[in-house]
């Protein structure tokens, strides 16, 4: 009897322990997947994807999803507020083919306020504001990818 109550102990303290090096494999797998691939290619550009812990390049471009917000080596913080869809909708006859365009609003930085700022796939693709200049590269329903420039004036 007391044999039995030392071996279940026993098979208990190594369930506990294989369990635990279980999680921690685990855990730092999905660390590694997660945090490996913060960057994408697109054409032959490199574009910046959730960097959690580093500022964001000028002159890069950024791939946003909604409410993601990067901050520039100068403080700049850019956020995709919004993803407005004007496209003109499948089997409807309309004057304008409409677009996609992102809601953003960038403060800090050298602006002298903050500002709500639209780009869009047809009417401001490029839009400069002080010394910056902020440009549309892709858009989806989901995401977008802006070119945030910073010129020195």
């Amino acid at each position: 009897m007391k044999t039995q109550k030392i071996f279940l102990s026993a098979l208990g303290v190594v369930l506990i322990l294989g369990l635990g090096f279980l999680f921690l494999k685990l855990n730092s797998q999905t660390k590694e997947e997660g945090g490996a691939d913060n960057s994408t290619t697109q054409g032959s550009q490199q574009s910046t994807e959730n960097p959690a812990d580093s500022l964001t390049e000028f002159g890069k471009p950024v791939v946003f999803k909604i409410n993601d917000e990067f901050t520039f080596s100068d403080g700049l913080k850019v956020v995709l507020k919004k993803i407005d869809d004007s496209r003109c909708p499948e089997g409807v006859q309309c004057i304008w083919a409409g677009e996609l365009s992102a809601v953003l609003t960038v403060s800090l930085g050298k602006l002298s306020k903050n500002q709500e700022i639209h780009v869009g796939t047809m009417v401001n693709k490029t839009l400069a504001i002080e010394n910056y200049t902020f440009s549309l590269k892709d858009v989806t329903e989901n995401t977008a990818t802006v070119l945030v420039e910073y010129t020195n004036k």
